[in-house]
């Protein structure tokens, strides 16, 4: 009896405003969009409760508060590392907490960096997650602002969801090469719809602090060893871009035929869209793959 009161009391105190009567500032979604971690379509397929009391034991005191991790099944991303699962951590207790997500739901969700965490993602509380029947509107504005942006829209749908999405790294000169320049890079990887094993790598450097586009070329990625590889011909070039991955980590090597003659290397690492300059869009790249091998032209230069 003395549990069954204990609860009865710590709800009293505990028990935080209703939805009805929380006061929440609700932003924009283009507020919500700026500052968030993490913006991405997805199926809640389990949630977490690690506070909650076991089932089936005697009564017990709890926090009507708790943290809860959230674990979805990403379709659709739209700012953030492209995974197949996504992992959130909220809070129980109401609006004002955090989010009561439902396993099986799907939802569009606006995922911050947790403060103690910096690998980590939260929903707070007021936030502007919702379902997905219920966000409608936002949709049409993220489809429209990330396409314009040049920032691709991703599926994680097929073996390429492990590449896709926005590195940065640096293309080092190899060889005695006088016109061949380091350069800073931004690569963007994109699936190839219908095409479970093969990318799309829209190639940029950074001049003046802007992103130049350089062209684009296929990869065939092969998920068990983590490769992927373009065998391309420009011109009198014939070359071949190998590439490693390695978690958030990427190496990659240009080889020049006939001689197979290394013309550069590169070190990269995963990263996300607002944290590298603005993205031209991804038409200018047509005009541009005139590129004998990427990342740079005078990469092949003897």
């Amino acid at each position: 009896m003395k549990h069954l009161i204990a609860i009865v009391v710590t709800a009293l105190f505990t028990w935080p405003l209703s939805a009805t009567h929380a006061r929440c500032y609700v932003v924009t979604p283009a507020e919500a969009f700026a500052g968030a971690e993490a913006v991405f379509v997805g199926k809640v397929i389990s949630v977490s409760d690690p506070t909650f009391p076991v089932a089936g034991r005697a009564p017990q005191v709890f926090n009507l508060v708790r943290p809860i991790k959230v674990r979805f099944a990403a379709e659709r991303v739209y700012r953030g590392k492209i995974l197949r699962q996504i992992e959130v951590e909220t809070r129980t207790g109401g609006l004002e907490w955090g989010y009561d997500f439902k396993v099986g739901k799907r939802y569009l969700v606006y995922a911050q960096a947790a403060r103690d965490n910096q690998h980590g993602l939260v929903v707070n509380g007021c936030g502007p997650s919702r379902l997905l029947n219920e966000a409608t509107e936002d949709l049409k504005l993220l489809e429209g602002w990330t396409s314009a942006s040049g920032h691709p829209i991703v599926s994680t749908d097929g073996m390429a969801a492990d590449v896709a999405g926005t590195w940065t790294g640096r293309s080092i000169c190899v060889g005695n090469r006088p016109a061949c320049k380091n350069e800073e890079v931004v690569y963007r990887f994109v699936p190839v719809p219908g095409k479970s094993d093969l990318v799309t790598l829209y190639a940029d450097k950074i001049l003046d602090g802007k992103r130049v586009p350089m062209g684009k070329l296929d990869f065939v990625y092969d998920k068990e060893k983590g490769t992927l590889s373009c065998d391309f011909k420009r011109g009198q070039t014939h070359g071949l871009w190998s590439y490693q991955l390695s978690g958030d980590n990427l190496q990659g090597t240009l080889v020049i035929f006939p001689d197979k003659n290394v013309g550069r290397t590169v070190q990269a690492h995963r990263t996300t869209e607002d944290r590298v300059p603005k993205a031209p869009p991804l038409t200018e790249y047509e005009a541009r793959n005139d590129h004998e091998a990427l990342p740079s032209r005078d990469a092949v230069q003897n």
